[in-house]
């Protein structure tokens, strides 16, 4: 299963990464880091070993989500854009389920506001993504790392997802 951003079409996550819904308002993605070797565009498991025996010199660490459907990454979000940005995507949202999936608004409307102080609390640790068409006003996706440090978590408002069987 492919999941689509509902305003821009782009790919945004598949069913073959590890995934949990939260609340059934939001999609968490488990990643992790993988090595990309810049000349073939290759890539192997980001462990030590895989560093040690495969990554050149053009070899570099990437979140293998980012990679395989090609977010782009927005930068300098600081607390006024990211309440900005996320506003403007949760009513995009609404109207959205206002339309299509009306029995769905109070889910939304309920469940967004908690999630929004946790990113604002953990704003300064989290990076943020577009799709592929860098459509800043379609699908926003947040990544935070886990307790460990180490391990990548990415996170999508369901409702701006739509699902596609993949072919």
């Amino acid at each position: 299963m492919i999941y689509k951003d509902i305003f821009s079409g782009d790919d945004m996550i598949s069913d073959s990464f590890s995934l949990r819904y939260i609340d059934d308002i939001i999609l968490e993605a488990k990643g992790k880091m993988i090595l990309i070797d810049a000349a073939d565009q290759t890539h192997t498991d980001g462990r030590p070993s895989a560093v040690s025996e495969s990554g050149g010199e053009d070899s570099k660490l990437v979140i293998d989500i980012v990679h395989h459907f090609h977010l782009q990454e927005l930068a300098d979000i600081t607390p006024s854009k990211f309440v900005a940005l996320i506003r403007g995507y949760v009513r995009r949202i609404v109207a959205y389920v206002r339309q299509t999936h009306p029995q769905n608004i109070d889910k939304v409307r309920a469940g967004a506001p908690g999630f929004i102080r946790k990113v604002l609390a953990k704003l300064h640790e989290c990076q943020f993504f577009t799709g592929e068409s860098k459509d800043h006003e379609a699908g926003l996706v947040i990544l935070m790392y886990g307790d460990d440090g180490i391990t990548p978590f990415l996170y999508y408002f369901l409702d701006g997802l739509k699902s596609e069987k993949k072919v």
